[in-house]
Formats: C-alpha cells, structure tokens, sequence
C-alpha cells in the first residue's frame, strides 16, 4: 500500500453550502496537485484541503479567504483551463 501521509498534511477544512459550491470546488482541486479528502454527509459536506489547494479555491472565487460565504459561482471548462467568474 502506497504511504500518502506526505499528501496528508492539511490545512482547511471548507463546509459546502450548496451543490453549485461543491462543484466548482471539485473542478478546481482536479487541477491542483496532492490528496483533498471529503467528509460528512451529501446534506453537509466538509472537504479538507492544503495550503495551495485553498489558495487555489480562493483565487477561482470557489470560496473566500475570511470564510464568509461566496455568491453563487458560474465555472466551465475552456480547452485546459478552468475559467471561474461571478
């Protein structure tokens, strides 16, 4: 079994507030590097993440930096890249 404790080491925990959250969230960690884990249940899910994965989800406007809810997120893909607006 492969050891992913070096993958493991996580900073942030995000709650999901809604599918259209969930996502867009799930789109932008595909295009980052190492392990996210989701937790909880489909009715509240957690997903924990590291330092570079979160900067990532802040930058794409997935959730904010102060943790305060983010307004509903339009993303879609463009040849290779992930285009993200409000």
């Amino acid at each position: 079994m492969k050891d992913i404790s070096g993958d493991m080491k996580m900073a942030h925990k995000i709650h999901i507030q809604g599918r259209e959250q969930h996502i867009a969230a799930v789109r932008v960690l595909d295009h980052t590097q190492g392990t996210w884990l989701g937790i909880g249940p489909s009715s509240a899910p957690v997903i924990v993440v590291t330092d570079e994965q979160f900067k990532a989800l802040v930058e794409a406007g997935v959730v904010s930096a102060n943790g305060e809810e983010v307004k509903a997120i339009r993303c879609k893909m463009r040849k290779r890249s992930l285009a993200c607006g409000n």
